[in-house]
């Protein structure tokens, strides 16, 4: 886990402290919320492996991912972090990924409402709570990074500029707050 990882796992873990003082969440059954959230903030990283398996197996992105990723490479530390750091440097060359869309960020975000407003397992709500936060991140890093998120936009037919993006950005935040608020 390279630096940034590192200061976003930090981040992740300070959220999850400042909710376990605010909700007052002293029970251990709360550490389920926990395992939930890191679980779920790490859960899209699949679909990178989906894109380089399945959605575009031909791409030299894709043959290098799968070269790095073998069953004997599976339990090395080591390789897993390679893996890991290689998809960070090069994630910007994948086309036509799944999760990391507009598309699937709003069927999430209305499953993660469902879940969070009808289920009592702690730990599927941590899940798709942690894994919205990703998301989310995900966005802002990039918007903070190059100024656009225009990539999450690539399935829809219509541009939007940066003030649009960024109200995007705006309403999504708003959205998590509330869903962190209902944890």
């Amino acid at each position: 886990m390279g630096r940034g990882g590192f200061n976003k796992f930090i981040g992740v873990i300070v959220l999850l402290i400042l909710l376990t003082l605010l909700k007052r969440w002293f029970n251990y059954s709360y550490a389920l919320v926990w395992f939930g959230t890191l679980f779920g903030y790490y859960l899209p990283f699949i679909d990178h492996l989906f894109y380089a398996f399945v959605v575009r197996p031909n791409e030299e992105f894709s043959k290098s991912v799968r070269s790095m990723l073998t069953v004997k490479t599976i339990f090395s530390p080591q390789k897993i972090k390679a893996l890991v750091a290689y998809v960070h440097q090069t994630k910007f060359q994948e086309a036509r990924l799944i999760v990391h869309t507009v598309y699937f960020q709003l069927l999430f975000l209305l499953l993660t409402l469902l879940i969070l407003t009808s289920n009592s397992n702690l730990f599927g709500r941590g899940l798709v709570y942690g894994f919205s936060l990703k998301l989310f991140v995900e966005q802002l890093v990039e918007f903070v990074q190059s100024g656009k998120i225009d990539r999450w936009f690539s399935q829809i037919p219509i541009k939007l500029d940066e003030h649009r993006e960024r109200v995007y950005l705006y309403a999504n935040g708003l959205v998590l707050f509330v869903f962190t608020l209902m944890l």
